[in-house]
């Protein structure tokens, strides 16, 4: 769950600020050595934050940590993604059901009962022809 909790930071730029759009401010991202820098943008109002904040950042980096670490070792691909997912300044809070359902499918294989989680993050299907 580490992952969700760095994820939901990652949204929170600042106390009074959600991203809840593609690309909006205050995004982090990992940088090529791993360590994570913010997303340049030029906010259109003072109030709006320019980065992400300290608690974030720290939190991406540890979440990236954990792809060296042996304990890991077998979630290795699953800490990959969630780092990728995280970083990605085009998913915003909106996007915490499809992380939420993708760790729940991987990491809780065979506990069906958790398949109510993820009933209203389902993909929506195409919309059905009138008869």
């Amino acid at each position: 769950m580490r992952s969700l909790s760095t994820f939901l930071l990652a949204q929170m730029p600042s106390k009074t600020y959600i991203r809840n759009e593609a690309g909006a401010v205050g995004a982090v991202k990992s940088g090529s050595r791993g360590t994570p820098v913010t997303t340049p943008t030029s906010p259109t109002s003072p109030s709006l934050p320019t980065g992400p904040t300290q608690q974030a950042t720290q939190a991406l980096a540890q979440l990236e940590a954990l792809r060296n670490n042996k304990t890991y070792s077998s979630l290795r691909e699953h800490i990959i993604y969630a780092g990728e997912f995280v970083a990605d300044p085009l998913h915003n809070i909106n996007d915490a059901p499809g992380l939420l359902v993708y760790l729940t499918r991987n990491l809780y294989q065979g506990q069906h009962y958790l398949s109510l989680l993820f009933a209203g993050a389902q993909t929506p299907q195409s919309p059905q022809s009138p008869p």
